[in-house]
């Protein structure tokens, strides 16, 4: 080799000192960028928990105005599972609902990660939704069954209640439906 040909051989390697600073550039973007990057998934499990939980409600009102006939979103919050019912024979306020089976989204399985919490727009203990989403003030004593379960009527009305949902990293959403329309609305608790 000539001599010019290692010189040029030398210029084309790095030296340790802009090896550094490349390092501690990345450190310092990687430093920045991944705080931001937090809560993505957990925010992805809240957001498909609420499309998922939407889909329901949505087929709930649907089928009863269609059919005439009242149905109900019963969730299970300890098993993380809902099921449609559609009323039939029977007696009472809970009494006589069927499951619905023959319709795709009537039953499901929510993931384990995220809690589900239905408040009534009468029940006690709404005040965290109720500041966030302004539903109305209390009333006490429901029954475990009525307090588990949603009631979507033929005139296309429902109660007035709220579901607030949260992973296990403390990020919520709240889903307050509307008694007139039985509209959903997304309700993000942490960033209102």
């Amino acid at each position: 080799m000539t001599r010019v040909e290692i010189q040029s051989a030398g210029r084309s390697a790095f030296t340790l000192v802009e090896l550094m600073v490349v390092l501690v550039l990345i450190a310092i973007l990687s430093a920045v960028i991944l705080p931001e990057m937090r809560g993505t998934f957990e925010d992805a499990l809240l957001k498909s928990t609420s499309r998922q939980l939407m889909n329901a409600f949505s087929i709930a009102y649907s089928r009863a105005v269609t059919t005439g006939v009242s149905h109900r979103l019963r969730l299970d919050s300890r098993g993380g599972r809902f099921q449609l019912e559609e009323k039939g024979a029977g007696v009472g306020r809970t009494a006589g609902y069927l499951p619905v089976t023959d319709v795709q989204g009537s039953t499901g399985k929510l993931d384990s990660r995220i809690s589900v919490a239905l408040r009534k727009g009468d029940a006690t203990g709404t005040s965290d939704i109720r500041e966030k989403t302004g539903m109305p003030s209390a009333q006490a004593n429901l029954d475990r069954d009525s307090a588990e379960t949603i009631t979507f009527n033929p005139d296309g009305t429902t109660e007035a209640c709220a579901i607030e949902l949260k992973d296990r990293a403390g990020f919520r959403l709240g889903l307050e439906i509307n008694p007139i329309t039985a509209r959903v609305r997304l309700v993000d608790l942490d960033r209102k």
